[in-house]
């Protein structure tokens, strides 16, 4: 019989959002009070997963700002009771997991039996930047994680999370084929031998223009990207050095050499060259940006007996023939740059 305050049509209703319900899923993360900013984001986290896949997610303040609650019991039945439990890994989780310190050690308790009868029930989360080994508990080791460290990918793992929630693969595998009707290949009799390797019978054509110019310009690239990684590295060990790099053009670019705030040099280099095609280098404060005619040195580009390019100093005077951009590189610091700092 239906009481004085019920309709026929609350009933209804009543019965259709206990139905709607079972098909909820309920989650309860557990996570660390690393700092203000990190229990923010898990509790965005957490209204994320509510509103938008209708999550029936919850945390530990979100508990207890119901009235007064015993945080172990709390603890006990959200972990027994909800579907999942979402673990937000971070430093200060793995350190108070690992010692079983506090609340993300008593819930840690709860979880280890887990592992062995119910792991499907934990979801292991990233939100940390640094590496996986730091925020990884020694009892979670090589459980598949969910990486949100990259703020930008937020969504995209929120989406990837709910799927694992709701138990539905997030990728389509495409159904079987036909067992194919495989057969033992034939060897095919009196091949004939080859006597002679291969690469001993190669004709060495000539280098052409086209492929020496397409060389000098890589190199000219891989140089002026030498140099500024050798600037920065000087730079991060000492203090006083600091550098500008002038891009004039796709292929001319000036080096300006500062220490302690005060320019010490200049290093112009630029593809071409008054006298041959090559790299072209000037050192000193005095240099020109437009008058190309003043140069300390050129690289040239050469082949040795195998038809292999290689780069050549033409105007090094101290004796050695470095051939790769990195040992030129190194060379032009050692004897044209490093000269002028204290």
């Amino acid at each position: 019989m239906l009481s004085p305050s019920q309709s026929l049509a609350q009933l209804i209703q009543l019965e259709g959002d206990k139905n709607m319900n079972k098909d909820r899923k309920g989650v309860f993360i557990s996570y660390s009070w690393d700092s203000e900013s990190h229990m923010n984001w898990v509790h965005n986290l957490t209204n994320e997963l509510r509103g938008k896949y209708g999550v029936n997610a919850t945390i530990d303040k979100l508990e207890t700002q119901k009235g007064t609650v015993h945080l172990p019991k709390m603890m006990v039945e959200n972990i027994r009771d909800k579907d999942y439990t979402i673990i937000a890994l971070s430093r200060g989780y793995a350190q108070k997991a690992n010692n079983f310190e506090g609340g993300v050690g008593f819930e840690n308790e709860l979880i280890l039996p887990l592992l062995q009868e119910n792991k499907d029930k934990l979801i292991f989360i990233k939100r940390d930047t640094v590496d996986f080994n730091e925020v990884l508990p020694f009892h979670f080791k090589g459980y598949y994680t969910i990486d949100f460290s990259n703020n930008d990918d937020f969504n995209e793992k929120l989406e990837e999370l709910a799927y694992r929630i709701y138990g539905q693969p997030m990728y389509e595998a495409a159904p079987l084929g036909d067992i194919p009707n495989l057969q033992p290949k034939s060897i095919t009799k009196d091949e004939p031998k080859q006597y002679f390797d291969n690469t001993d019978l190669l004709i060495n054509r000539p280098i052409t223009d086209m492929q020496k110019n397409k060389f000098l310009k890589d190199s000219f690239i891989e140089t002026l990207k030498l140099f500024t990684s050798l600037f920065d590295q000087v730079k991060s060990m000492d203090s006083t050095f600091d550098f500008e790099l002038e891009k004039v053009s796709t292929y001319k670019s000036i080096f300006t050499i500062y220490q302690n705030g005060n320019e010490k040099t200049k290093m112009k280099m630029w593809l071409g060259g008054q006298y041959m095609n090559g790299i072209s280098f000037s050192y000193g404060n005095h240099i020109d940006v437009h008058n190309d005619n003043s140069l300390n040195e050129i690289l040239r580009c050469e082949t040795d007996s195998n038809n292999t390019l290689y780069l050549k100093m033409t105007m090094n005077l101290f004796g050695s023939e470095p051939s790769k951009p990195k040992d030129i590189v190194n060379e032009i610091w050692q004897r044209n740059i490093k000269a002028y700092l204290v």
